[in-house]
C-alpha cells in the first residue's frame, strides 16, 4: 500500500470524525444538559442546606425570622444557580471554538495548539466551578449559623410567664406599648 493509500483508508475516516465531533460540540443539547448539570450541583447544595435549617432545633418554620432565611437562602441560590449555568454554556462555546480550530489546523496540515487551550481553559472552568460550589457551601453554613443564631436567641427567652431576667427587660422596655394597648403583663406573657 502506498502512503495516499493509508490516508485514504485509515487517516481520512478519523479527519471526518474529528470535523464531525467539530460540529457536533455546541448544540443545543449541549448547552442544555452543561448548564442542567451545573444547576442540579447548586440545587443539591442548597438541598443541603434546607434540610440543615429543617434540623435546627426550636426554630419555628413559620416565624418571620426563618421566613426571612429561607427567602434568602433560596435568591442566592437561584442567582447562583443562573452563574453556574452561564459558566457550563461558555464552556461549551469554549470547547466548541477549540475543537473547530483543531479540524481547521487538520485540514490544513498544521499542528494544533487548540487542544492545550482547551485543557487550559477546562481547567479553569474547573476551578470557577469549585468555587461556586465553596461559595454556596459558605452561604449554606452561613444560613445554618443564621438559624442557630435565631433558635440560641429564642431558647433565650422564656415566654410562659414565668419572670426570667430577659422577659423582665422586655417588659420594662415595652412598658408604655403594654399599656397602649390595655394588656397586663400576665395576659401578654399567656399568649405565648
Amino acid at each position: 500500500m502506498d502512503q495516499y493509500e493509508d490516508y485514504k483508508n485509515f487517516a481520512r475516516p478519523v479527519e471526518h470524525s474529528v470535523y464531525a465531533d467539530a460540529m457536533n460540540t455546541d448544540t443545543p443539547e449541549a448547552y442544555d444538559k452543561a448548564a442542567g448539570d451545573a444547576q442540579a450541583s447548586v440545587s443539591s447544595q442548597l438541598g443541603m442546606a434546607r434540610e440543615r435549617m429543617a434540623r435546627t432545633p426550636g426554630l419555628d418554620p413559620s416565624s418571620a425570622a426563618a421566613q426571612a432565611a429561607s427567602t434568602s437562602m433560596e435568591l442566592k441560590g437561584a442567582a447562583m444557580g443562573a452563574a453556574a449555568a452561564n459558566k457550563a454554556r461558555d464552556g461549551i462555546k469554549d470547547k466548541a471554538f477549540a475543537r473547530k480550530l483543531d479540524a481547521v489546523g487538520i485540514g490544513k496540515g498544521l499542528v494544533s495548539n487548540a487542544s492545550s487551550g482547551l485543557a487550559s481553559a477546562a481547567a479553569t472552568a474547573s476551578n470557577i466551578a469549585g468555587q461556586q460550589s465553596a461559595q454556596a457551601g459558605q452561604t449554606a453554613a452561613g444560613v445554618g449559623n443564621m438559624v442557630s443564631g435565631i433558635a440560641n436567641g429564642l431558647s433565650k427567652v422564656n415566654w410562659g410567664g414565668t419572670g426570667t431576667s430577659d422577659y423582665s427587660k422586655w417588659e420594662s422596655n415595652n412598658a408604655g406599648t403594654m399599656q397602649s394597648t390595655g394588656l397586663s403583663s400576665s395576659e401578654l406573657a399567656g399568649a405565648f
